[in-house]
């Protein structure tokens, strides 16, 4: 049996979620390796709480010459507590941001 899964886009920044222990929170978002900006980890998410288990980068099936993906990051919830998820899109080089996600997940019991 699978565990739960919480998908997570753009379109849920700002929102708050509950889950459970051992539940999967799977976030997507958009992301063109053709230009200098990527999604990266902006500040600290516990850990303790909701360790990031994988992260990949996925193109479309049939990719077109400069068409973006998808940045894909799995984080497992471990223990109860609540923690953030913060992501900036940014370039490093000219320390400019151009989106940010940010959602709260609180693991319940």
């Amino acid at each position: 049996m699978s565990k739960p899964e919480l998908l997570l886009t753009l379109a849920d920044s700002g929102k708050s979620f509950e889950v459970y222990p051992e539940e999967i929170i799977t976030v997507h978002l958009n992301e063109n390796r053709t230009t200098p900006y990527r999604w990266v980890l902006d500040k600290e998410t516990n850990i303790n709480i909701l360790p990031l288990q994988k992260m990949h980068y996925a193109l479309p099936e049939k990719p077109q010459f400069g068409e973006g993906g998808t940045l894909i990051l799995s984080f497992r919830a471990k223990s109860v507590g609540i923690t953030s998820i913060h992501l900036k899109h940014w370039c490093k080089w000219e320390d400019s941001t151009i989106g940010r996600f940010d959602v709260t997940i609180s693991v319940k019991e």
